[in-house]
């Protein structure tokens, strides 16, 4: 069998660039993996381009990777080969729209004997969740994930590193034991899949990465822990330890917009973006931040930057943000917001009464062809909902807004999945 010890510093410097990409989808997906197994899935998952639009065949260097993530030992060749055959076994379980797909980690994985190499090509099926990604995925440094020991640590970071520019992750407990392949069989007392799963773990990512991990517990009765609020921030000491790499490869122009007093803070999501989305997509985003009234500096940035707020600001106009501007700005906003919440309100109430009419026109429709059979189980719910209804026509009159509602409730929820032009559903807020 072999060891492991992480590399040394010097070892892990040509991995530093290396930048594991994915789909949210792929993060929330259920898979059960080893600790080298998931650290072998990182390593292929950042050396796949995000901007090809097919699966290229990796070239895994099996002593290179083993150096990587320490495993010791001279029969090392085969205990990569045993952690690829346990993998062609194993799948993701991701859920998608239409149900769950359930697909191989990749589709083959050919040795190069007299090269040391392994030859593996992901399976197509994963295309829509490692390539083309332009929303809804995260980004980050393979080398900090590396150098975590614990499985659940590797699967911690990546649900938090998903919110991190949100700021706090709610899980429900029976949502967070799927998510980290707990089965409520496994360490059925709360305690212990707390001791087991989260404190060291916490711990770990606290110590080793860009995140700085805070929770509560959400009880129910004061009593039973129903779920855990985590509260995600920048690790301090981490961007303090790396800093001066990462404002390195930042352009000066972009450096020099950051308020001295907030540069730690923000340097590491500033950094991901211009990775992400380029130079000039950040500078318009510190911009635009700037010129406002915020009130947490990082927050606010990182909500410009996920959200594109800059979008159609124009920077000639700063003058609308002084103090005197931005009050008329915000009455102004303000304002239109009342003006759209009360149209909304109207339009929905209108809305509403359509559905009722038409909801009651089907109903009285139905009532008169419906079976005698169907009619008398009716019959029966309504009765046993009301048991003080006695006179025929009463019954029938109940019998009538049960087939309404029903009806209208039908129509409601038929509309509110309609798919727009842009390929979303519309949906209740």
């Amino acid at each position: 069998m072999y060891k492991t010890s992480m590399g040394s510093e010097d070892q892990n410097v040509k991995y530093d660039l290396l930048q594991v990409v994915k789909s949210n989808k792929l993060i929330e997906a259920r898979y059960s993996l080893t600790l080298q197994e998931q650290r072998l899935l990182l390593w292929l998952q950042a050396h796949v381009d995000p901007e090809d639009e097919d699966f290229k065949e990796i070239h895994l260097d099996v002593r290179d990777f083993c150096s990587m993530v320490g495993v010791r030992g001279g029969d090392y060749y085969a205990e990569i080969k045993d952690i690829t055959l346990g993998m062609l076994g194993k799948t993701f379980v991701i859920p998608e729209d239409d149900g769950d797909l359930q697909v191989g980690f990749f589709s083959s994985a050919k040795y190069l004997d007299k090269k040391g190499k392994v030859a593996i090509r992901f399976d197509p099926s994963l295309k829509p969740y490692l390539l083309g990604l332009k929303k809804e995925y995260t980004k980050y440094k393979l080398i900090i994930v590396v150098q975590l020991r614990s499985i659940y640590s590797v699967r911690l970071y990546e649900l938090l590193k998903q919110y991190e520019f949100l700021g706090n992750r709610r899980f429900e407990i029976p949502e967070l034991r799927r998510l980290l392949e707990v089965p409520p069989t496994l360490y059925p007392r709360y305690s212990k899949f707390k001791d087991v799963c989260l404190v060291k773990q916490l711990a770990e990512i606290n110590q080793k990465t860009d995140l700085s991990i805070t929770y509560e517990e959400i009880k129910k009765n004061q009593k039973h822990v129903e779920a855990i609020v985590f509260t995600i921030e920048p690790n301090k000491s981490y961007f303090k330890k790396h800093q001066k790499e990462m404002v390195r490869e930042i352009p000066d122009y972009i450096t020099e917009l950051i308020p001295d007093a907030y540069l730690s803070q923000v340097i590491g999501i500033v950094y991901q973006y211009i990775l992400k989305e380029g130079p000039e997509y950040v500078k318009r985003a510190i911009e635009y931040t700037n010129s406002m009234n915020y009130g947490d500096y990082r927050k606010y940035l990182s909500s410009v930057l996920v959200h594109n707020y800059a979008k159609d600001w124009d920077p000639n106009q700063l003058e609308l943000f002084s103090k005197d501007g931005l009050k008329a700005h915000e009455k102004g906003l303000k304002k239109t917001a009342e003006e759209i919440a009360k149209a909304k309100e109207k339009s929905e109430l209108k809305l509403k009464q359509a559905f009722s009419e038409k909801a009651l026109a089907l109903a009285k429709e139905k009532l008169v062809g419906m079976p005698a059979e169907e009619r008398d189980e009716l019959k029966r719910i309504v009765i046993n909902g009301n048991p003080a209804l006695k006179k025929k026509v009463d019954i029938e009159h109940f019998m009538l807004i049960h087939l309404k509602d029903d009806i209208e409730r039908a129509l409601i929820e038929q509309v509110m999945t309609i798919p727009e032009k842009n390929g979303n559903s519309i949906t209740a807020e």
